[in-house]
């Protein structure tokens, strides 16, 4: 493929791709730094390309995977919390800080911990925030298998941030 058809048939999507990594990252800079780095992912591949059907949902998919890819890598610092974590006011106290810090640590630990496929369920759900018929089409599990993974993923965590809280 050349710069001019891939150009042609890829930079009209920029602002629905812009969407969607707005909508993952809630933050301009890094919404553009990922759609960014879709692109160039893209054109790296872009000789194993074929025609694509349809260019918005390939593209929409392609800034989703990127951006769960940049998060277990921790390119990308906007992992969103559990409630309890987002609760956090402005005016906290360095102690609150420190703890919220610590739980951070804590939450992504017990996400690496987790199986694969419980992981890739819960970030698609919880920090993704696709609906269970999006993460069913991506990972191909049924939507009953889903949500029995997604509900023993979020049980291993809280687990985990409990027993870690309390010592």
């Amino acid at each position: 493929m050349t710069a001019a058809e891939f150009k042609q048939q890829f930079l009209p999507h920029t602002r629905s791709m812009m969407r969607v990594a707005w909508r993952l990252t809630r933050n301009k800079a890094e919404a553009e730094d990922l759609v960014q780095e879709t692109f160039l992912r893209l054109w790296q591949k872009r000789e194993q390309l074929a025609q694509i059907d349809c260019p918005p949902a390939f593209l929409a998919t392609l800034v989703r995977n990127t951006f769960v890819s940049l998060k277990r890598s921790e390119k990308l610092q906007t992992l969103q919390l559990s409630e309890e974590m987002d609760a956090v006011e402005e005016s906290a106290t360095p102690t609150q800080l420190l703890e919220t810090a610590q739980t951070q640590q804590i939450y992504d630990e017990a996400l690496a911990q987790l199986p694969e496929v419980q992981r890739q369920v819960i970030v698609l759900r919880d920090v993704c925030q696709l609906s269970y018929e999006e993460i069913a089409a991506q990972t191909g599990l049924q939507q009953g298998n889903l949500r029995v993974q997604l509900s023993r993923a979020r049980k291993t965590v809280r687990e985990k941030l409990r027993n870690a809280l309390k010592h």
